[in-house]
C-alpha cells in the first residue's frame, strides 16, 4: 500500500516597487483556498493598490485556489493630496492624501453665515459635493457660496392709528418703518430695511 501524495505549492508575497523582504508560504495543496495577506510592505509616497498575480489584481482579504506556485506583487498607486479651501467664508484649508484615481469629493466642510454650499470649484469647473473625480496631481478645491434669500419679518400693530406716513402711533410709542408701505395692521419687511422703535 502507498499513501497517497498531494501536491504542494508555494505562495509567495513580494514588495515590487517598495520595501521588504519576500514573505514565503510551503506546502500548500492543491485546489487550497486561502486569503490573501495585508500588506505590510512600504513606499514612501505611494499607498498600497492590491496584489497581482501576474494576470489579475486583487486586494486583501480576498480569497484565492491555490492551483500552482504563484507569487503575488504589492502594486503601488501614487500619493496626492487634495485641498479644500473656504473660499469667501472662514477656515482653515482642509488636506486629505489619497492615492492616484478615481476621488470622491466630500461635501461641504466649512460655513459662511447667511449663505448656501455651492458646489466645489478646480480650474474654472465646479463639481457638486459627492462627485467623483480622477486624481493625477496635487489639486486644489474652493467652496462656491450662494446667498440666503432674506427672510421676511413680520410686524404685527395689533391697535394704533396709521398716520399715513410710514408712521404708527401706539399708546405713546412712535413706530416708524423706513421703506415699503404700511398695510392695515401688518407690514412685511426685508433685512435690507430699517425698524426703528
Amino acid at each position: 500500500w502507498t499513501p497517497a501524495t498531494f501536491a504542494t505549492y508555494t505562495v509567495t508575497y513580494a514588495a515590487g516597487e517598495g520595501t521588504g523582504e519576500d514573505i514565503v508560504i510551503n506546502n500548500l495543496e492543491d485546489g487550497t483556498t486561502i486569503q490573501l495577506a495585508e500588506n505590510t510592505f512600504t513606499y514612501t509616497g505611494y499607498a498600497f493598490a492590491g496584489w497581482s498575480d501576474g494576470t489579475n489584481t486583487y486586494q486583501a482579504g480576498e480569497n484565492y485556489a491555490v492551483t500552482g506556485d504563484v507569487t503575488f506583487t504589492a502594486q503601488w498607486a501614487k500619493l496626492y493630496t487634495v485641498t479644500y479651501q473656504a473660499g469667501e467664508a472662514t477656515g482653515e484649508d482642509i488636506v486629505r492624501t489619497v492615492p492616484e484615481g478615481n476621488y470622491t469629493l466630500e461635501s461641504n466642510l466649512f460655513t459662511f453665515s447667511g449663505h448656501t454650499f455651492d458646489g466645489w470649484l478646480n480650474n474654472e469647473t465646479k463639481y457638486a459635493g459627492g462627485a467623483s473625480f480622477e486624481v493625477t496631481d496635487n489639486v486644489t478645491f474652493v467652496a462656491q457660496w450662494v446667498e440666503n434669500a432674506a427672510e421676511p419679518v413680520s410686524v404685527t400693530f395689533l391697535a394704533g392709528t396709521d398716520t399715513g406716513d410710514n408712521t404708527i402711533s401706539k399708546t405713546g410709542i412712535e413706530v416708524s418703518i423706513t421703506g415699503g408701505t404700511l398695510n392695515e395692521d401688518e407690514y412685511r419687511c426685508y433685512a435690507d430695511k430699517q425698524m426703528k422703535i
